[in-house]
């Protein structure tokens, strides 16, 4: 009988690319844009709970449904906020707004 012989090369690709990924994650701080954070049990929300429900450009905030957090974030010179249209998932938005002197951490620049 012969045995198969475990191929190295598949486990060393996937480090490198694991590698690379958390390098690629670690330069841009971190935080993948408009991704949600899940938060734990104790923080869970019945409702959709928006903290910056007048949307004010100025003020980074975020939309959390259960554990689910979804924050303002920057995409160029865009802002993209998220909000509550209900309480159901289906409906939150993350609604563009231009910002005149740039956008950064997930807020307009005065």
């Amino acid at each position: 009988m012969s045995k198969k012989r475990f191929n190295h090369s598949y486990v060393v690709i996937f480090v490198i690319i694991a590698v690379i990924a958390i390098v690629a994650l670690s330069l841009k701080g971190g935080n993948l844009q408009g991704a949600p954070i899940f938060m734990s049990e104790k923080m869970r929300v019945k409702n959709c709970v928006d903290t910056d429900s007048s949307n004010d450009r100025y003020v980074k905030g975020y939309a959390q449904i259960g554990i689910a957090r979804y924050s303002d974030y920057c995409r160029g010179d865009k802002l993209y906020q998220y909000e509550c249209k209900s309480s159901s998932k289906a409906d939150l938005t993350a609604r563009p707004a231009p910002c005149e002197k740039g956008c950064r951490n997930g807020a307009c620049l005065r």
